[in-house]
């Protein structure tokens, strides 16, 4: 009801303020310190709690609440934002002597250095802004001058703080950092692909900047990002040199990598570079290279900057790890898609820690690219890459014998002909709506007559009566058409006999068949008008009695028919389901909602009431207007809510609350099919008999009505108040 929204605001919003602190201190000793101090059930709970909260009391949110590292399904637009400061590039240098030589000169100019060495990691650059210890922005490199703002989806990176610790940051500055996917995350999400038929991602940095870039946060917030940071940038930072910078961004909460060191001469550089080079394998996830920086921000300014890139600071890259191995075979995959993707097949050979039996070969081109050839010595490389893929070919050792090798001209799932010009254009395989039947090829043995005059349409080769696909060009020929459509007929009438079309209700929901079956232009949704729900009611019968929106229902209905799954969402139900019963023509289940909720609201009408008469001073009012309630009104303004009792009731009462809101919210959608079923099957009766028109007769019954509408409203406010009266009339 009404005052169930209304209760003590400075309690409620004193309890979420202590959840999000609660929230955020245990998140970061779980994900940054990793030592958490509670369980993830105890963790789960207080989250919940918070999530009920704000969704109750939407006046108090916060984009930067705990809540947000669940991320959201909305659709996000990113907007381009310009860099404050900009995001320069670093000079790579895989040379030790080059290396040594950007030493040299620093130590000429500036004399003895100090340099910090750190990882270099391979994700994608990110800059984060606070201001006032919370988390404002968070833009992507982009060109260096203007990135893409993901603020939405940097929320659900737990390794990211939304609120500062401390309180000795500046009031407004930028650090930056790389967003990364470690191993763990990237694995499972290829199984998924894997499992799915989509093609797998090449490697962890690749999949860290394709998920950053995902539109829905909810999606970001399942792949398991990581965020390390390494740079300040501001106009009044607490330091003077990066490693104390570094220690007191780790100190409010950032994370900063532990791996960082101090080197004081060329020497120490080179030590901690080969140290790493053969360390990283032990990392969670992938780096590529070292940094190595000046520390001193002083020495930094007097260095300055190039166009490109500061000449304080160099990265210097790992060798990509290769091994010499043969190639026995090329089998292709099939992706869900229909997409044809080519792997080899190789002699077992050890490769960054792992064996390798198979690579990638990506496409046709690469392969031609290439010249590879099966029994050809190939050269496999990891580099960043965890699926191996193959670099190039000792020609020295091809045999004599070798042939080019000869891409598929047939589906590998199925036989039918692949041609590569059709899925380039189409973007899967040409034949993929034949996979969906079920239907494979069978090569014809004989030669068959051929039709005079009968030509492809595109090629003008000479086709076969029953060729199924130009053998010159892949295009369909009539033949093929005739067929699809003769398909589709018999796909028709299994779903109008209702009993086979669902062989295995729960490989089969029919939600997942909607692209393939459904007709939004048909108000029957493309369904047999004179399929049956029961042995009176057909789907024309039930668009007859729901009227409007059966395009929402009528799907619904037929999974219900068909799965006996009952559930189903409805907003207008999980709002105000009296209103939505009432407006479907559903006078008795409204009036029951609406005494169920009258009663579950006594105890928060009451709390509403008390904050009413003392914290917004209405009791002198009412008083002066109804003075034969004095007593009453007292009795109420000093009414204790904080008791045991009282506090256990209220509690129980929005739990109750809850319960019923997801029983509307999700149920009915069903209870109105039982009604239209069972009113429906009556009513048809009842008009057969009387030598009624059937579908008027529904049409009559069914549909909605706005003048139960109007009346239940003016039953919903003078309940209302009918339940305050009763709680005066009972003090």
């Amino acid at each position: 009801m009404y005052f169930y929204v209304r209760n003590n605001k400075g309690m409620i919003r004193e309890k979420i303020e202590e959840l999000r602190r609660t929230l955020d201190y245990h998140n970061h000793k779980y994900y940054v310190e990793n030592s958490p101090e509670i369980s993830d059930r105890e963790f789960d709970v207080l989250m919940r709690e918070l999530q009920e909260l704000e969704a109750a009391h939407p006046e108090y949110a916060d984009p930067n609440s705990p809540t947000a590292r669940v991320g959201s399904d909305l659709t996000t637009e990113f907007q381009s934002v310009e860099h404050r400061f900009p995001m320069l590039s670093l000079g790579n240098t895989y040379s030790l002597d080059e290396l040594h030589e950007f030493i040299g000169r620093i130590e000429k100019e500036l004399g003895q250095t100090e340099f910090v060495c750190e990882l270099k990691f391979d994700g994608t650059a990110i800059s984060l802004t606070y201001e006032h210890g919370a988390l404002l922005r968070a833009v992507t490199r982009g060109d260096g001058t203007r990135g893409d703002d993901v603020t939405a989806n940097i929320r659900t990176i737990r390794t990211i703080p939304l609120h500062l610790q401390g309180g000795d940051y500046p009031d407004f500055f930028e650090i930056r950092g790389e967003v990364l996917m470690p191993y763990a995350s990237f694995d499972r999400l290829n199984r998924e692909r894997e499992e799915n038929g989509e093609p797998l991602l090449a490697n962890p940095r690749n999949a860290a900047a394709g998920t950053l870039k995902q539109q829905s946060s909810a999606v970001v917030a399942q792949r398991g990002l990581d965020c390390t940071l390494y740079q300040l940038a501001g106009d009044d930072l607490p330091c003077t040199t990066h490693w104390e910078c570094m220690r007191k961004a780790s100190e409010w909460g950032f994370n900063v990598s532990d791996k960082m060191r101090i080197c004081r001469s060329q020497a120490e550089i080179d030590d901690y570079i080969a140290f790493w080079d053969e360390e990283r394998r032990k990392l969670p996830f992938a780096t590529d290279g070292v940094v190595i920086k000046v520390n001193s921000y002083t020495l930094r300014r007097e260095l300055g900057f190039t166009a490109k890139a500061p000449r304080w600071a160099v990265a210097f890259k790992f060798k990509a790890e290769q091994a010499l191995t043969r190639l026995e075979s090329v089998d292709f995959q099939v992706g869900r898609t229909g997409a044809i993707t080519p792997v080899a097949n190789l002699d077992p050979v050890q490769l960054a820690g792992t064996t390798v039996k198979r690579a990638t070969l990506h496409n046709a081109e690469q392969i031609a690219l290439l010249d590879i050839r099966v029994g050809d010595m190939v050269y496999v490389e990891k580099g960043g890459e965890i699926i191996p893929k193959i670099t190039g070919v000792d020609l020295s050792q091809r045999p004599a014998d070798s042939k080019p090798f000869e891409y598929i001209t047939v589906c590998p799932e199925c036989g039918t002909p692949y041609h590569r010009d059709c899925y380039k254009k189409e973007g899967r395989c040409i034949n993929d709506e034949l996979h969906s039947k079920h239907m494979s090829w069978k090569a014809e043995v004989e030669e068959k007559e051929q039709a005079e005059g009968l030509k492809c349409s595109v090629c003008g080769n000479t086709l076969r009566n029953d060729q199924l696909f130009c053998d010159k060009c892949g295009t369909p020929t009539p033949y093929y058409l005739s067929q699809k459509d003769k398909a589709d007929g018999e796909e028709q009438e299994s779903f109008s006999n209702g009993d086979t079309f669902f062989n295995n209700a729960e490989q089969n929901a029919m939600e997942t068949m909607y692209p393939y079956m459904l007709n939004y232009s048909d108000p029957l949704c493309g369904f047999s008008p004179d399929e049956k729900y029961d042995e009176d009611m057909t789907t024309k019968d039930i668009a007859d009695f729901i009227g409007s929106n059966t395009r929402f229902y009528l799907p619904k209905f037929r999974v219900m028919k068909a799965t006996k799954f009952k559930l189903s969402f409805n907003i207008p139900a999980m709002l105000f389901p009296e209103f939505y019963f009432a407006y479907r023509k559903m006078p008795l289940l409204a009036f029951l909602v609406l005494l169920i909720k009258s009663i579950i609201s006594i105890p928060s009408s009451l709390m509403g009431m008390k904050i009413m008469l003392t914290e917004y001073g209405f009791k002198d009012a009412l008083v002066n207007m109804y003075p034969s309630f004095e007593a009453a009104l007292t009795k109420v303004a000093e009414f204790s809510v904080t008791g045991g009792s009282f506090n256990m009731l209220y509690n129980i009462s929005s739990l109750v609350s809850w319960v019923v809101i997801f029983i509307f919210a999700t149920l009915s959608n069903y209870f109105y099919y039982k009604n239209v079923i069972s009113k429906g099957s009556k009513i048809k009766k009842s008009a057969a008999a009387s030598g009624i028109n059937v579908s008027e007769a529904l049409k009559s019954a069914g549909g909605t009505s706005a003048a139960l509408l109007v009346t239940f409203i003016v039953l919903y406010f003078l309940s209302t108040y009918a339940v305050m009266a009763a709680i005066l009339l009972i003090v």
